[in-house]
């Protein structure tokens, strides 16, 4: 089920394709890996929005067990997930910063979690794939896992971003650091856990920007970034040492 949730759960949150070259599960180790996971840009963007290279789950002692034994009732504990090499594109299309790939996920994010909704449910229960016993079954189980996350760490987080007609600029982050997800209730959803994901990550890549191009990424896709989620913080490291992003609705519409 942890392919199928990420990618059709993903899908359906992000309004583009996710896909994954391959899942590997120890139990006896309490780790479960996830390698090259892409994120697509929506249609008329060109790069791939993101490109994660590696996942690394360290789970709590039997707590998989415990979750699946409860229904998923009890949420899985996750100490750690470490994500190596990823890759950010941020694109706009000519002199609309609005309309931009980071934008249009985040509209659509946004548009489907305020009615979690019809287009999710669909999308997981009755996905244009042939096995309907078989996607009815992993649906359920994506759908109902819910996880406790003690802290996640991405690491060596490349930027790339074109704003037309500027150059192109890169930039790197050596780290972005998101802590205590779903710690207040019961656990986030699996679609919750993505959701603090890409939002942690753009907020990162934007408050580490360059200085020239940040008021233009802010106006690009910063608007709408900032949600209420249930995690205690974020924070990234741009080469200055780690910084906390406190505030960011207020700084966002400063910029």
């Amino acid at each position: 089920w942890m392919r199928f949730g990420v990618e059709t759960v993903g899908a359906a949150l992000l309004g583009v394709p996710v896909t994954v070259d391959a899942v590997s599960v120890s139990p006896i180790e309490g780790r479960a890996s996830i390698d090259h996971l892409t994120v697509a840009s929506p249609e008329g963007f060109e790069a791939d929005i993101f490109d994660l290279g590696r996942f690394v789950f360290d789970i709590g002692p039997l707590s998989a067990l415990t979750g699946w034994l409860s229904g998923f009732t009890t949420p899985i504990a996750i100490e750690e997930v470490i994500v190596y090499n990823c890759g950010v594109s941020i694109e706009t299309k000519g002199l609309v910063l609005t309309d931009s790939n980071a934008q249009a996920i985040i509209h659509h994010m946004n548009e489907v979690t305020m009615k979690i909704s019809a287009d999710l449910n669909k999308q997981v229960f009755h996905p244009d794939m042939p096995d309907v016993r078989t996607v009815a079954n992993e649906g359920v189980r994506a759908m109902e896992v819910r996880l406790r996350v003690d802290k996640v760490r991405l690491d060596n987080i490349s930027v790339a971003v074109t704003i037309e007609p500027m150059a192109p600029v890169s930039y790197m982050l050596g780290r972005v650091e998101i802590g205590d997800i779903g710690k207040e209730g019961n656990g986030v959803y699996l679609y919750e856990f993505i959701e603090v994901l890409v939002r942690s990550l753009l907020m990162a890549v934007l408050k580490a920007a360059p200085g020239n191009i940040q008021s233009n990424l802010a106006a690009a896709f910063g608007e709408h970034l900032w949600k209420e989620l249930d995690y205690a913080w974020v924070k990234f490291d741009s080469g200055h040492g780690m910084e906390k992003i406190a505030e960011f609705a207020g700084w966002v519409t400063k910029e």
